[in-house]
């Protein structure tokens, strides 16, 4: 039995997932950006939380073929496209994948990096799974949250229509509340603004 978060998930791409990586490239702004300066750090373990098709996970590897790659989503369906994809470029060895919830999901080890590409907005509570990330990123590691922002410099009539058009797929932007629950936990982080406030990047470590 699903959790109805995976059902929802599941629900939303059953079919946009055909269509997926060539439909949010576009709006999908600043993943290779992240993903160059990820590939240009000595790290040994990233799991992408929220992988989707596998596009990002399958980057990384062709950038380093020495990192071991983890990926976790919600959604089994996204997962078996990413599971395709990985067989036939032949990277199973460097990939894992998962099916499970960002919240809970027990991954019994610790990463070098953990990584949220435009998936934290779509969590079902953000706080408990920055909480497992924590705990689960080397006392040295770092988090990626790569997300939607708050549109704070685009007209109102632009930020409205953005917010009801990701609430289509289930996206709660949220980079306010995300920076709140920092500061009161006292996890240390750097962010920055992309596009204007389209986006933003901000990076956690424990100290």
């Amino acid at each position: 039995m699903f959790d109805p978060h995976s059902k929802r998930m599941n629900t939303v791409y059953r079919y946009t997932r055909h269509c997926y990586d060539i439909s949010r490239k576009f709006f999908l702004l600043g993943r290779d950006g992240l993903l160059e300066e990820l590939g240009k750090q000595d790290y040994k373990s990233i799991c992408e939380v929220g992988c989707g098709t596998g596009r990002n996970l399958i980057k990384l590897a062709k950038m380093n073929s020495s990192n071991k790659l983890f990926g976790l989503d919600a959604s089994d369906l996204m997962l078996k496209k990413a599971e395709k994809r990985i067989k036939k470029l032949r990277l199973e060895d460097q990939i894992c994948l998962h099916t499970g919830l960002a919240e809970e999901y027990e991954f019994n080890k610790q990463f070098d990096i953990l990584v949220f590409s435009y998936s934290l907005s779509m969590v079902a509570d953000y706080k408990k799974a920055l909480n497992n990330a924590l705990e689960h990123v080397s006392d040295d590691g770092v988090i990626y949250v790569l997300d939607f922002g708050n549109f704070e410099n685009f007209p109102n009539l632009i930020k409205k229509l953005m917010y009801k058009f990701l609430k289509l797929f289930s996206v709660y932007p949220g980079k306010n509340e995300l920076f709140s629950f920092l500061k009161r936990n006292n996890v240390f982080y750097e962010t920055r603004d992309i596009a204007g406030g389209y986006s933003f990047i901000t990076k956690l470590t424990k100290s």
